[in-house]
């Protein structure tokens, strides 16, 4: 990973941690708002997302709202060095594991089909063109490119989307990116 790309992951998280709770909270809402009037939402039957941890969007909203519309919804778990997505019914069915982000405890694994499924990823910064930076795992890149077809949607706040960020072979862009304002 290029020195350019951990100073700006680090210069990023700094200003996302100093917005305040209301802020966070306001954001975390109107991404929710956004999301469910995206057409790849609303005709999805499967939603992949990931539970928020430290100062990223709230991501509950988004599936209380998803489970209310007969929506699945699937959150990523670790497992060595890859993440594979299991259903949950309810966010309670969600426990503490990598690094104490919150994931399934559950064993209904999703099928991998992805013309009915949209993942929502998280990242530290995105930029116009759909390039992402996440947190130096590399986890949901080896995802996007083990499944491509699927849709996918970056979440994040206004100071997280940037005009360009540095790109390296192994990164995948996402397809469309919502943010709060």
């Amino acid at each position: 990973m290029s020195e350019e790309k951990k100073a700006l992951r680090k210069d990023i998280l700094k200003l996302r941690d100093a917005l305040a709770y209301e802020q966070r909270d306001n954001d975390a809402a109107a991404i929710c708002d956004l999301l469910f009037m995206h057409p790849a939402v609303l005709s999805a039957k499967k939603i992949l997302l990931f539970a928020s941890f430290g100062s990223e969007p709230d991501t509950d909203p988004i599936a209380i709202r998803a489970l209310d519309m007969g929506k699945e919804i699937y959150y990523p778990r670790v497992e060595d060095k890859d993440i594979s997505f299991y259903a949950v019914k309810d966010i309670t069915e969600l426990k503490s594991g990598y690094k104490g982000i919150r994931e399934p405890a559950t064993e209904r694994p999703w099928d991998g089909e992805v013309k009915d499924s949209v993942v929502l990823v998280p990242g530290t910064a995105f930029d116009k063109y759909g390039r992402r930076m996440g947190y130096g795992g590399g986890f949901y890149d080896r995802f996007l490119k083990a499944h491509p077809g699927i849709y996918s949607i970056g979440i994040c706040f206004e100071l997280q989307l940037l005009e360009s960020i540095p790109e390296e072979d192994h990164d995948e862009k996402v397809n469309d990116i919502i943010y709060g304002y």
